[in-house]
């Protein structure tokens, strides 16, 4: 028997790398001479360079660059061949280094990011993979796109700050060092997000919230966000603000579009074929994934969608785990699931089950399978 293993994470609790060693660590306790693969999910977000240095035996670099909030922190981006880099927005500009009493995302500011994807190019990196999920900004790549070499002046000819707060005052735009820069770079962004930059649908108004901000602070970034698309237009005739994608991450990828520097892929069907998923599917017999909380909304989520869908096309079972099971979890069936099995086996606390999730996963599993082998 070959069983595929690919879960994603569970949030709060443990990586999705811890929970595939688990996993596979109940299944060979139940079927020791079965072949298993472990390939880590994630769908662009925090996580993703782990998954592509387990999955892909990558190289991982260390860089020390500028956070959201200015402070350096210490984040790394992974060399998964000699031309091919994954940069993860959330190591260098990610909600999770903030405390929530200093989270604000009209100072954030994605600069580290720029720094990460410099690093990259440095390294020989033609194909950069940008993982933009958990960002803690809304500075609609402004930072990012300095750190590359652009240049973002107002009025009186001095370089805005850090942040969305200095974008309304935003006269004149230089893309051309940065175009320099990038010019025998290609940029996926990995991302599932298709909201606009601006409007009641935008970045401002959908994400803001969910990183510090109040209505007023929405408000002002989001015509903040506004205007700095209507000056890229007028200096580069594209209007960057309405390609798929702008909306993710606070607007982190606005300046690549506006030099046509960068293209959207989804963030899960990067990773599944990027690990060779679907070659690993051809032979296999069953595949388990999971993640901290399935629902009905998972229907139109990522992860578990992703790879439904691609194990129904061969016939594959696939059975999830899950720390939360609510409402319509059973219609995952139609996207590919057969089953979703709970971690949490008796009355326990949140924090207790969280704290142990590791072993309540390969517990779980290891109950499952054992019914699979009584089975025969």
């Amino acid at each position: 028997m070959k069983v595929l293993i690919a879960p994603d994470s569970f949030k709060g609790s443990i990586s999705s790398v811890d929970a595939s060693k688990a996993m596979e660590k109940a299944v060979r306790s139940v079927f020791p001479d079965t072949v298993t693969v472990k390939i880590p999910i994630a769908d662009g977000g925090e996580g993703t360079v782990d998954v592509f240095l387990t999955a892909m035996e990558g190289e991982a670099v260390y860089r020390d660059v500028t956070g959201p909030t200015g402070d350096t922190v210490r984040a790394k981006l992974a060399m998964i061949d000699s031309d091919t880099a994954v940069v993860e927005m959330a190591q260098a500009s990610g909600l999770y280094l903030v405390p929530e009493n200093r989270r604000n995302p009209m100072e954030a500011t994605t600069y580290g990011t720029g720094e990460l994807i410099r690093s990259a190019i440095a390294l020989g990196a033609k194909t950069i993979i940008l993982a933009v999920g958990g960002s803690a900004t809304n500075d609609g790549g402004v930072g990012m796109a300095q750190a590359l070499g652009a240049s973002f002046t107002d009025r009186d000819g001095r370089e805005l700050g850090y942040g969305c707060h200095d974008l309304g005052s935003l006269s004149t735009v230089d893309l051309g060092p940065m175009r320099e820069l990038l010019q025998d770079t290609k940029i996926i962004l990995a991302s599932d997000v298709n909201n606009p930059l601006c409007g009641l649908e935008g970045a401002s108004h959908i994400y803001g919230p969910q990183k510090g901000a109040n209505l007023e602070m929405v408000r002002v970034m989001d015509r903040n966000l506004g205007h700095l698309a209507d000056v890229l237009q007028k200096q580069t005739g594209i209007d960057a603000a309405v390609k798929p994608g702008a909306g993710a991450a606070g607007g982190i990828a606005v300046p690549l579009f506006a030099i046509e520097k960068c293209i959207q892929r989804s963030g899960i069907d990067i990773v599944l074929d990027m690990t060779g998923f679907d070659k690993h599917l051809e032979d296999a017999d069953l595949v388990l994934t999971g993640e901290g909380q399935i629902d009905g909304q998972a229907l139109y989520g990522k992860v578990l969608a992703g790879i439904g869908k691609r194990c129904m096309v061969r016939d594959v079972p696939v059975l999830a785990f899950a720390g939360s099971i609510g409402a319509d979890a059973d219609k995952l069936k139609t996207v590919g699931i057969s089953a979703v099995f709970s971690i949490v086996n008796g009355p326990m606390t949140l924090d207790h089950a969280m704290e142990n999730a590791g072993d309540l996963l390969e517990g779980s599993v290891r109950q499952v399978m054992g019914a699979i082998r009584a089975m025969g």
